[in-house]
């Protein structure tokens, strides 16, 4: 095994991050010196519920290791059990705790703050925070003593964090702490990438190479606009329809807040990261098996959408912005006449099964050429939508942080080309809007 590699404990119980190299050693060198001090807990099927590492270590050096049998617990039982003797265990950073708590608050949403605190060896504060970022009520809420307990803060359950203007900063801090609240569950948004960006590949543009090597090759989809695309538009148990999958990001933001999401792929090998990603992360209970993500492999063209459809939710190639392989029926590869036509059959296939007074919206970026013209993502979508009977309802200017562009400034002295730091997210609706809205309410915080 490489330097750099440590084997890894795994089991259904193991819902902690793994231990790092450092922390892997020590516990070996301790169990090498003195034997394993504290016995591990297994359930009456010899599943291990708190002790994976030791049992591993103790494997690999082929000495007994001690345990426990707890019977009859639930499997709620075990995870939570696993879940509070590992964290009074562990040095767990913050992020690390705020995945233990929300695993905990997704198994017992009607456990009380101070309830789940105790239990986790937490502050009843953070779980609080948690609790309100996962949009989970406060009401009725049971207590240690098993007494309910009403909320002493109203009845208010915040839907989102976000006030719904033409306008969405992603780059203000708000926005970023919760990106990075997402992304700390372990979402991999960069598995199974391997797009290369206009001007990359060839070595032609130096800025390009530049940027793409800041952002690791690939452009990343915003886990925090799918939570609000999917809070605004839907309600819970909606099925949500993604001809464009790519990453596992909006499949998997989806199921966590209580929706049913398939996504249609035309790469393998991203289907097959996406699937890894996913069960990674229903064992740390982000989702219930009922709302599990599906990625279905193949063209958009050519696989039969699923049955009503409450939401149609997507990110299309963005012409030849980055080209993602060089199968047949991936519009990245294609010539601008193929991937209008293909791009327009997509769009109507997508929404032909789409519930009358429901929604659909696209998440866009217009294209410079190779001529320096502007190739009209935006307007293209638009025609396509209601050609295909969906009217454009609504848009907004996803405002995106600088970040790798500003090695791009020096060139607009140069063409007058200027910085592109937005993208647009077009919403469609099939039917009556004022009808789709109240069929989709949502409660708005009113503190924003």
């Amino acid at each position: 095994m490489a330097d750099n590699q440590k084997p890894t404990a795994t089991g259904i119980y193991q819902l902690l991050p793994p231990l790092s190299k450092e922390e892997l050693d020590n516990l070996r060198a301790s169990i090498q010196d003195k034997g394993v001090l504290i016995p591990i807990i297994v359930d009456e099927n010899d599943t291990i519920i708190d002790g994976h590492h030791r049992k591993m270590i103790c494997d690999e050096l082929g000495i007994e290791c001690p345990k426990i049998i707890r019977k009859n617990l639930t499997e709620q039982e075990k995870r939570s059990e696993a879940r509070s003797l590992n964290v009074a265990r562990r040095h767990l950073n913050t992020a690390q705790k705020r995945i233990v708590i929300a695993g905990e608050l997704m198994d017992s949403p009607n456990d009380s703050n101070n309830s789940i605190a105790k239990r986790l060896g937490v502050s009843d504060v953070t779980v609080a925070k948690v609790r309100s970022e996962l949009g989970l009520s406060t009401e009725n809420v049971v207590g240690a003593d098993g007494k309910t307990y009403k909320s002493e803060k109203g009845k208010i359950v915040k839907q989102f964090e976000f006030n719904p203007f033409t306008i969405l900063d992603a780059s203000t801090q708000k926005w970023l702490d919760r990106k990075s609240w997402w992304r700390s569950w372990g979402i991999e948004s960069e598995i199974g990438r391997n797009a290369t960006a206009f001007g990359y590949a060839t070595g032609s543009d130096p800025v390009s190479i530049k940027m793409q090597e800041k952002n690791n090759h690939i452009s990343l989809f915003d886990p925090v606009l799918t939570e609000l695309m999917i809070t605004w538009h839907t309600n819970e148990n909606d099925l949500v329809y993604d001809p464009f999958a790519g990453g596992p990001v909006r499949g998997i933001v989806t199921a966590a807040l209580g929706r049913k999401y398939i996504g249609c792929e035309i790469r393998t090998e991203q289907v097959d990261a996406n699937k890894l990603n996913a069960n990674a992360l229903s064992t740390l209970s982000m989702f219930d098996v009922e709302h599990h993500p599906k990625w279905v492999l193949g063209d958009a063209n050519e696989i039969e959408p699923p049955q009503d459809i409450d939401f149609v939710f997507t990110c299309p190639p963005y012409f030849n912005l980055e080209i993602y392989s060089d199968l047949d029926g991936d519009l990245s590869n294609q010539t601008e006449e193929q991937f209008i036509k293909n791009y327009e059959s997509i769009i109507e296939r997508s929404v032909k099964n789409l519930k009358k007074n429901s929604f659909c919206a696209f998440v866009v970026g217009n294209v410079r050429r190779s001529n320096g013209s502007i190739f009209d993502m935006s307007g293209l979508t638009v025609r396509s939508m209601e050609k295909a009977g969906i009217k454009f309802y609504a848009d907004y200017v996803l405002r995106t942080p600088v970040g790798g562009s500003a090695f791009r400034i020096p060139q607009f002295a140069a063409g007058r080309k200027p910085i592109r730091l937005h993208q647009i997210v077009i919403v469609g609706v099939r039917g009556d809007g004022m009808k789709a809205a109240k069929a989709h309410p949502i409660k708005i915080n009113e503190s924003n």
